[in-house]
């Protein structure tokens, strides 16, 4: 078994469908980065349009390494996400 740090992103305090939109390539961009770094094995949006925006699994040694991580996104930052974490044991293996 190991732990990951589950994300799940909500809208944050200064959300806006606009702002959202506007911050999307460079919120892509953090993603892609963590994803290449081994950092993010999964992260995806939810597609109901609820407040749950999406979840993200971070390989980390901690939880606070995750929050920031987490904290580094642009749209985090903005405003427009926020970001809670939990300790989540799964399977190894269960991530690639």
């Amino acid at each position: 078994m190991v732990t990951y740090q589950l994300g799940l992103l909500r809208r944050g305090p200064k959300w806006s469908a606009e702002s959202a939109r506007a911050l999307m390539e460079d919120h892509l961009a953090h993603i892609a980065r963590l994803a290449a770094s081994g950092k993010l094995p999964a992260a995806g949006p939810f597609t109901d349009g609820g407040e749950l925006r999406g979840v993200c699994v971070f390989r980390s040694g901690s939880l606070d390494e995750a929050k920031r991580l987490a904290d580094a996104d642009p749209a985090v930052r903005a405003g427009q996400h926020a970001v809670e974490l939990h300790p989540w044991f799964a399977a190894e293996g269960a991530m690639p």
